[in-house]
């Protein structure tokens, strides 16, 4: 029998968003934010977490299912 399995990487840091203008400013003074941001915090220690979620579907299921099972926007 065979399974589909959809893999979900859930951040323990919680996710800050920016807006528009702060995202702007953000990268108009340092293109390379993102990357700074995970090298300083690992250099501190603060090493970034994720929890792990699986999702396990028979793949005679998938064929029935009410949504798209490979629609990644959805969660089963």
């Amino acid at each position: 029998e065979r399974f589909y399995v959809k893999f979900h990487f859930k951040s323990q840091q919680g996710i800050a968003c920016l807006t528009d203008e702060e995202a702007a400013h953000v990268v108009a003074h340092d293109r390379e934010s993102s990357q700074r941001d995970l090298f300083d915090n690992i250099e501190q220690g603060n090493f970034p977490k994720w929890t792990l979620k699986v999702q396990i579907m028979p793949e005679a299921e998938a064929a029935t299912y009410h949504i798209n099972p490979f629609d990644l926007t959805k969660v089963w």
